[in-house]
C-alpha cells in the first residue's frame, strides 16, 4: 500500500514568505527617524529606577521609568550596560530631574504592556539636546531573520527541484 505524498513544498514557501514580511516589516519600523513616529512633549512628573512591580528581577537598574504630567502611560526605557545587553546608542538618563520638560519620541504602532507602561521609545529630547537614543538590535534581529529566511526558501528551493518535496 503506497502513501500518499504530502504536498509540503507551497506550504513552506507561504510560511517562509509570512516569515519574510515580517522580517522585512521589522526591519523598515526599526529604521524609523523622529518624523516618523509620534512624540509628546511634556513634564517630568516621575523618574524613578522601578515602578510599581517592574522591572523583572533580572533587569533590576536597568531601566528607568518616566511619566510626563500631559500623559496617560509610563515609559520603560532599556538602558542596560551589562555585556549582552541590547544598550542604547546615546544614553544621558541620569542627567534628567523631575519638572524637566523632554520630548519623548515613540512607535505608536507598539501598544502599551500590561499597566499602561510603554517600552517603545526611540528617543528622548531635552531641549535641543539628545538625552537617548535607542540602539539597533532591532535591525540586527530583522536582518538575522531575513537571513534564515531566505537560507531556508533557497533549501526548499533545491530540495523541489532535487524532488526531494512534492
Amino acid at each position: 500500500m503506497k502513501k500518499d505524498p504530502q504536498y509540503i513544498f507551497l506550504k513552506s514557501i507561504f510560511g517562509i514568505s509570512s516569515v519574510l514580511i515580517l522580517g522585512i516589516t521589522l526591519y523598515l519600523r526599526a529604521g524609523l527617524n523622529k518624523d516618523e513616529i509620534q512624540k509628546i512633549t511634556g513634564r517630568i512628573a516621575y523618574l524613578e529606577k522601578t515602578y510599581g512591580s517592574y522591572p523583572l528581577a533580572r533587569e533590576m537598574g536597568k531601566c528607568r521609568y518616566i511619566k510626563l504630567d500631559n500623559y496617560a502611560d509610563v515609559f520603560e526605557i532599556f538602558i542596560g550596560k551589562d555585556r549582552g545587553d541590547f544598550t542604547p546608542d546615546l544614553e544621558k538618563m541620569d542627567s534628567l530631574r523631575a519638572g524637566d520638560e523632554i520630548t519623548i519620541y515613540f512607535d505608536n504602532q507598539v501598544g502599551p504592556q500590561d499597566n499602561n507602561i510603554n517600552a517603545a521609545v526611540r528617543f528622548i529630547d531635552k531641549g535641543n539636546e539628545v538625552v537617548f537614543i535607542r540602539g539597533t538590535w532591532m535591525k540586527a534581529i530583522a536582518g538575522a531573520v531575513l537571513g534564515i529566511a531566505m537560507i531556508a526558501l533557497m533549501l526548499v528551493c533545491i530540495l523541489k527541484v532535487k524532488g526531494k518535496l512534492v
